[in-house]
């Protein structure tokens, strides 16, 4: 235990200073979307009916919810607020993908950190987001899923709806994970229950920010319509065309 806490606080003394001293470096559309999206979320705007977006609502509401709670009072407060969410989020599951699986998953998430501004995984995009909660369902299936307690099959549940509700290119790969856990599982009625109840309560807990009737039509109907079409016109694009 006493490796694991000493081998962390290295790894967050080397890292966390560097993140700060890039806290206002680069930008990126979707990060400002999230941001000013998610202050828009207020006096009674809801997403998808009053703010336009083809993207999956977690990272609009949680950032409302960061902004409700910090309270930024200028634009380069509320991006560095952001900045620092994540690097609190990085702690969190470096810490807890350590302690549950062991230092294999440390080794892995120091090359990720040391890397990560490169890649703009400092930023308040979903594509950070979803970077260790994938991690932990993949560890979870390839690493120790025979020791899992009912506590953690919950929180394995939630890590896949909040994954859905964050980046729409994982449903393929969650529709699988959650089919072997599904097959894997000795109560599969159990399974079915916690699944579509933990599922029900991810849809309540974003209905007061999030119109779910024209959620389709923005996420699904323009992506699979006008979106996803343009794509082989783009030049970087052009040779996946087929």
């Amino acid at each position: 235990m006493w490796k694991k806490i000493i081998a962390l606080l290295l790894l967050f003394a080397l890292t966390i200073p560097g993140f700060r001293s890039h806290i206002f470096s680069l930008d990126f559309v979707d990060e400002e979307d999230n941001i000013v999206i998610g202050s828009y979320l207020n006096n009674g705007h809801k997403l998808y009916r009053d703010i336009y977006s083809q993207h999956q609502p977690a990272q609009f509401v949680a950032a409302n919810v960061l902004q409700n709670l910090t309270h930024p009072d200028n634009i380069l407060m509320t991006v560095k607020r952001h900045r620092e969410f994540m690097i609190l989020w990085s702690v969190l599951w470096v810490t807890l993908l350590t302690f549950r699986f062991g230092f294999p998953l440390y080794f892995v998430s120091l090359v990720y950190e040391l890397t990560k501004i490169i890649l703009l995984g400092n930023m308040f995009l979903a594509e950070s987001f979803v970077v260790y909660p994938l991690l932990y369902l993949l560890s979870f299936i390839f690493i120790k899923p025979k020791t899992a307690k009912v506590i953690e099959e919950f929180f394995v549940l939630a890590l896949i709806w909040f994954l859905a509700l964050s980046l729409t290119p994982l449903w393929p790969l969650l529709f699988v994970i959650t089919l072997y856990l599904f097959v894997i599982n000795k109560s599969k009625l159990h399974f079915l229950l916690r699944f579509i109840m933990l599922g029900v309560l991810s849809f309540l807990l974003l209905y007061p920010k999030v119109d779910f009737l024209d959620y389709y039509h923005d996420v699904f109907w323009i992506n699979t319509n006008f979106y996803i079409p343009l794509i082989p016109t783009f030049p970087r694009f052009a040779n996946l065309a087929i």
